[in-house]
């Protein structure tokens, strides 16, 4: 379904009806302080959780709340979402602090975002 966005007033497909299947869904599951009284488009939605992102960031790293950012996303969704999980830098990816939380363990390949400090490798 075609919405327009509360907040911008851009249209957006939205699949409300079937909430499973809607973008939204790859979004993290973070209260939002908004006063918009329905859908918000991808990149308002985005600017919206970002403060939200913040400080569970910080919360997490300051080690005042246990980790549980995967905790956030339904269990299929693996989408990642430029501007919150990843940037680019040219025609690099580059993986931000919360996606390294969000999959909760570190490669090893020294990653320029990762908060484990190359500490947690697997295996």
């Amino acid at each position: 379904m075609n919405k327009t966005c509360t907040n911008c007033h851009n249209s957006f497909d939205c699949q409300a009806e079937a909430i499973k299947d809607c973008w939204c869904r790859s979004y993290p599951a973070l209260p939002i302080d908004t006063d918009a009284p329905d859908c918000l488009c991808p990149d308002c939605l985005k600017e919206t959780l970002s403060p939200q992102i913040e400080a569970q960031k910080e919360a997490i790293l300051s080690k005042s709340v246990p980790n549980k950012v995967s905790e956030l996303y339904p269990p299929y969704t693996k989408k990642l979402i430029e501007g919150i999980d990843y940037y680019q830098e040219g025609r690099l990816m580059v993986l931000t602090e919360w996606y390294h939380l969000r999959r909760g363990y570190c490669c090893g390949n020294k990653c320029r975002h990762c908060p484990y400090d190359h500490e947690n490798v697997p295996g």
